[in-house]
């Protein structure tokens, strides 16, 4: 069926895009960690030193403090919405996995209607050997001495082997 034949490929775009999700979380958890931490203190007084000694287009030392904090908000802003991101890409990964679910076992009941009929069809082919195998061992061509008998005969041998025919069915199908 189309449907399940792009389900596998949802799958693995879906696993690709939470590995870069992941990634990119790690490596701004990273950044924001480094400016909350003691790079960020270790970078202010760095500029507040420069705006001693700076020209007109350098940034004075609250400016630079303002801009940082700046970035630093813009930075937690793209890790929210990462985060958000992520988890809308588990919840396509858990639908996608309940659909695959709900496939498997649609096919497992396919499967098994498959191998019921397969079934029936080996039983059927027994209980109709059943009644051609005596057929087959007589002969049609042999003189036996049966060609003159009574019709009864061939009629009891008929339902005799219909009815070894049918208790074969039977004995296998209930």
């Amino acid at each position: 069926d189309e449907r399940v034949d792009g389900l596998l490929p949802r799958c693995s775009r879906v696993a690709y895009a939470g590995d870069g999700r992941n990634s990119l979380n790690a490596t701004l958890d990273g950044t924001l960690d480094a400016y909350e931490g003691g790079a960020y203190e270790a970078a202010t007084a760095n500029a507040s030193k420069r705006t001693e000694n700076a020209s007109e287009g350098e940034l004075n030392g609250a400016e630079a403090v303002a801009r940082r904090k700046a970035t630093v908000r813009l930075l937690q802003t793209h890790l929210w919405r990462i985060r958000a991101a992520g988890g809308q890409l588990e919840e396509m990964s858990r639908q996608v996995e309940d659909t695959r679910q709900v496939w498997e076992l649609f096919l497992d009941g396919v499967r098994n209607r498959t191998v019921r009929l397969n079934l029936q069809a080996t039983i059927a082919t027994l209980a109709l050997t059943v009644t051609a195998v005596p057929a087959s061992l007589a002969g049609m061509n042999i003189p036996s001495g049966l060609e003159h008998a009574h019709p009864f005969v061939f009629w009891g041998l008929t339902a005799g082997l219909a009815a070894a025919s049918a208790a074969t069915w039977g004995r296998f199908m209930g």
